[in-house]
């Protein structure tokens, strides 16, 4: 069982070495995205067992661990919101699928997806 950063799962599907500090692209639907998807450009950071991944739209900040399912879950936070929940998979297609929820509504979960910058 894999029980390691998220960094590790997303260079076994990208087949590259990735440093400790990775350019990553998120997109998100609702919220700021209204009915399309908002990309933005973000860092993923590893420190021990955390994943920060801070990107670039209020000052966002996700930070997660991976879970037993080897995926990876946590919180969010920018500014001008009290934040949420979020966790991602990496399916074969090689890009990290997941969702995101605000704090004031979690049972309403929206997509995301993160890939590697080009």
């Amino acid at each position: 069982m894999m029980r390691n950063l998220f960094l590790i799962l997303i260079m076994m599907v990208f087949s590259m070495t990735l440093s400790a500090q990775t350019c990553v692209e998120l997109a998100w639907t609702g919220g700021a995205a209204g009915s399309g998807a908002k990309w933005v450009k973000a860092e993923i950071i590893e420190r021990g067992e955390i994943v920060t991944i801070n990107y670039e739209w209020k000052n966002g900040t996700m930070t997660g661990r991976v879970q037993s399912d080897d995926s990876l879950k946590g919180t969010w936070i920018q500014d001008g919101s009290d934040g949420g929940e979020f966790q991602f998979s990496v399916p074969e297609s090689g890009e990290a699928i997941g969702w995101w929820s605000k704090k004031s509504a979690p049972d309403t979960k929206y997509d995301m997806l993160v890939k590697l910058c080009e």
